[in-house]
Order: C-alpha cells, then structure tokens, then sequence
C-alpha cells in the first residue's frame, strides 16, 4: 500500500492590486530530493475577482519551461507576503452609498449599512491564505492560487485536483497550524460472479467483507478461489461459484446385471447366455447439485425397487476351470495338486455322475439351501455335510457338499447327481465318469459359520 500526503499550510494572504504585481518572487522545494529549486516565471496573469473590479484574487503562474498553470508533481511553492492595498475601497463604498440614498434610507443609516457590507468581504478575504500541496507520489499535478478553502480540508483537497476513488482512505491529523492529510490508496482485485469478472478497488479488507460490500450473498455450501478470512492484495483473482441443489424424484428402471461364469463344460473362447437377465424397476430421490445455474453432479437419497431384476448369467468356455461355486478351503487347508486333494479319506474312480436344476432358492433334502456345487447322493453311502472334490483328467467339478438325495442314487444307477443353477448348465453336463475324493464330515458350526458369510444357510440333519 502507498500513501499521498498533502500538505495544506496557511500562509499570510498575498492579495494583489490590479496594475502592481506585488508577487515578488517565487520559490521551489523539490520534495523527492529535498533540495530547493528555481523556478522561471514567464508569466503571472491576473483574473477578475468579484468583489470589484479594482481588486484581483485569483493569480496563474506560468512557468517557461511547462508553459502551463500547474507545477510538476511534488513540487512545494512559497509565495511572498505582500501588503494589502486599498485602492479602490474608497469608489467602492461611494458607489455603494449612493445605491443605499436612491431607495430612500436616510443618509445616516446608508453610510451605516455600506461600512457593514464592505467589512464582510474584507473581514472574509483576510481569512484568505494560500495554501501549499506537496504529494508524496508524485503523482498530482497541483494548481497555486490565493485559497478557497478557509482551512478546511475537504476544500484543500478539492483545490489540489487529487483523484480519489471510493475505497481510498482520507484521514486528516492537525500540528499547529498546519493540515496534514494523508491519502491511503485502494488497490484492484478482480471479482468473479455468475462467470462475470468486474475489477473492483479495495483496503485492507478480507474476501468476506468485500462479497458483503457488493451485496452478494454466499453460504458454506458455495466454492471460494480463496478462503473467506483471506486479506485481500492487489491483482487477486476472486471467483465465487454459487451452489444451489434440487430435490428430483424418478421411476426408473433398474439395468440387469450381467455375470460371467467360467465353465469347463464349453470349449475355450466359447460363450452361452445360460439365464437371461431381467430389469427391475425402482423409485428413487436424488439430490441435484448446480453450480453457477449449470447442472453438476448428483447424490441418491432413496432407492425403493418395486420390482425385483434378475442378472444375467454367461457361461465362458475355460477347460480348466471348476464348475462349482465352492471354495473347499473355506473349510479345511487343503491344497489341489495334479487335479486332485493332496489328503482325502476315501477316491470313489469313474463315479457314475449326471446333473439337475431347479433354478436358485431351492432347498434340497437335508435341509440345506441349495448352491452349484452341492450335489445329491446316497446319504447311505456318503452321508450329508460330506466334503468332496469331484474330478478327472478332462472335467473338473470341483469341491462339492453332500445336501441332497434322488431316486437314482437309491436305486444305486448313479452315484452322484451335480446340482447347477440353470438347466442349460445340466444339459451340458450330460452324463460322465469322474473320481469322487471324499475329503472329510463338515460339522455344523462349520456350515453356520459358511451361511453367516451370505453363502446358504445349511444345518446337517441330526
């Protein structure tokens, strides 16, 4: 920040008689090198006053080398005390006398009333001073002439042609007979609005105070370039972005997902839609967020499906891949080696194996809720909650829990039926011959514990 002090001097009036100059001399005082100059008068030209036409009280100096009324800037000037004359006065006052006897006030009175109304104007102009303006800047080109101002300051910074915008502060301290103001000048900032940039001159004010200075109003939930409590500099870029938000409601559907399953039972590269997906549908509230009027983001408050999708299943071909959803290790630390479980009890080889679907949501004989890769048998021969791996050289079913029973498995035509969850998936599976390694008995806290991790519910028949 800078600052202009004017310097505002009373000085003995230099009033001046028309035909006799009594400007003496004029001094410069060069403020920015303190040192006293010379300055050339080419010219002193006198101007018409009003009090009369035998009095001057406005004078103009020109210099020779600006030829121009105003000094440079920052230049002090002195004039010389000179003596009052009266000439004049005495043509004054007759004249003025003889308009008093012409309305009929007696002669008295009129001689009376002309002393009052010459004494004003005198009694005024000798409060005249001239008045001395240095700026600091060197920015103001200032006028010298008899002062106006009767002291005041407002008029003293009138008189000296300084420019000052609204922000600028102007404060005026007293030493004596002497004025000092002191001009703290405002600075730039760029103030940027519903994308609208306006250049706005400020003090010693934070972003906040400025905002509220231009009546814009603003809440937490709007953006700031800067933050709020930031004291403003010259040539900050300030931007504000209003943010507003909208309540919307919506009856939308609800896309099906789509899930990619890899099976053993399809050629490598080959895919197959095995269950069709199903959209659903769902009322839902959302919370729009506008920025600057244009729309933003937006943040869902409530979602309430009224109609249940279903998703989509593909199978993929990938030979090496099991068919069952089972992770055998969820169980027991059992590792696979060469296709098989490096520990297991019992090997049933070329186990008669076929396949069956009722779709999800099926429940089979022991009671257990019913996934791909729980299988039915003879609850004879392997009980229920069995832990098995089903493979061979060429298909692997993988890790598989007894939890259902059939006809065929009574009869002793198959030894295991594998459940899938679609029907497609057990037409592809058809009829094969695999080893069935019977690992070990699930207890019933493992299963629970299974199901608690949103796998199925099961519970071992007792």
């Amino acid at each position: 920040m800078t600052a202009s002090n004017i310097k505002v001097e009373r000085k003995e009036r230099p009033l001046i008689k028309k035909g006799n100059i009594s400007l003496q001399y004029f001094k410069g005082w060069d403020s920015n090198n303190a040192r006293p100059v010379d300055v050339e008068v080419a010219e002193v030209s006198i101007r018409q006053g009003f009090a009369s036409p035998e009095n001057i009280f406005f004078i103009s100096v020109v210099d020779s080398v600006s030829n121009s009324d105003r000094f440079l800037p920052g230049t002090f000037l002195e004039a010389e005390k000179t003596d009052f004359s009266f000439v004049g006065i005495k043509k004054i006052f007759a004249a003025f006398e003889r308009f008093i006897n012409k309305i009929f006030v007696p002669r008295f009175a009129a001689s009376i009333i002309a002393i009052f109304f010459l004494l004003v104007p005198l009694f005024v102009f000798s409060n005249f001073g001239s008045f001395s303006y240095t700026v600091d800047e060197g920015e103001e080109s200032l006028f010298l002439r008899p002062s106006w101002t009767f002291g005041k300051s407002s008029r003293a910074i009138a008189e000296s042609h300084l420019e000052l915008h609204d922000a600028d502060k102007v404060t005026v301290e007293k030493f004596g007979s002497t004025d000092v103001i002191s001009v703290s000048r405002s600075y730039p900032v760029n103030l940027t609005v519903d994308g609208k940039t306006e250049t706005i001159n400020v003090l010693d004010i934070s972003f906040a105070d400025l905002l509220k200075s231009q009546g814009i109003e603003f809440d937490a939930d709007d953006i700031f370039s800067h933050s709020l409590s930031k004291k403003l500099e010259s040539g900050d870029n300030l931007v504000i972005k209003k943010v507003d938000y909208r309540i919307r409601e919506s009856d939308e559907v609800v896309p099906f997902e789509t899930i990619y399953k890899p099976t053993p039972m399809m050629a490598e590269g080959n895919s197959r839609i095995v269950k069709t997906g199903i959209d659903g549908k769902s009322f839902r509230t959302y919370k729009d967020r506008y920025i600057d009027g244009n729309y933003s983001d937006s943040m869902l408050l409530k979602d309430a499906p009224y109609k249940t999708g279903r998703q989509e299943i593909v199978a993929v071909g990938d030979p090496k891949a099991p068919a069952s959803f089972i992770d055998g290790s969820d169980f027991m630390d059992i590792d696979i080696v060469d296709g098989k479980p490096v520990e297991y009890e019992s090997v049933i080889e070329n186990a008669v194996c076929t396949a069956y679907s009722f779709g999800t949501g099926i429940w089979g004989a022991s009671g257990m809720y019913l996934v791909q890769g729980f299988v039915a048998t003879n609850p004879n021969v392997i009980p229920y909650g069995t832990l098995m791996y089903i493979a061979s050289d060429k298909f692997t079913y993988g890790w598989a829990v007894a939890a259902d029973c059939g006809t065929a498995m009574m009869q002793g035509l198959v030894d295991i039926d594998c459940y899938f969850e679609t029907y497609d998936e057990s037409c592809m599976f058809g009829k094969k011959r695999l080893d069935v390694y019977i690992v070990g008995r699930l207890t019933q806290s493992q299963l629970e514990e299974y199901a608690a991790n949103g796998m199925f519910y099961s519970r071992i028949p007792s």
